[in-house]
């Protein structure tokens, strides 16, 4: 297991995810390879909240994976640590810990 290669992506209305997922199913299906959490698919019901007196952004929304719709929550504070929360009808949530940064292209035009 590379943790490195785990990540969140929000980008121009989608979200890419790839992250592990310890918890219980409440369902027997099939989740992809390892069992992790993985989407590549546009978002839904999007909402973004300042709590101007805590510095945390909080950004809100939907989206489906292969097998199954994701309500994800992700909040941000003012230093760039962050919390990610992934809930599921089929599985147990899951807390996620870490840094929130800029990916920076290497195009060049």
């Amino acid at each position: 297991m590379d943790v490195n290669s785990y990540s969140l992506k929000i980008t121009d209305g989608k979200v890419n995810a790839h992250l592990p997922y310890f918890g219980r199913e409440h369902s027997a299906r099939s989740y992809g390879k390892d069992g992790g959490i993985e989407i590549d698919n546009v978002f839904s019901d999007c909402e973004l909240e300042f709590y101007d007196s805590k510095r945390v952004v909080t950004i809100r929304c939907a989206s489906e994976g292969e097998s199954e719709k994701f309500d994800i929550i992700l909040e941000v504070q003012k230093n760039g640590k962050a919390r990610l929360i992934v809930n599921s009808v089929h599985r147990s949530s899951i807390h996620y810990h870490g840094e929130v940064f800029e990916i920076k292209s290497n195009i060049s035009l």
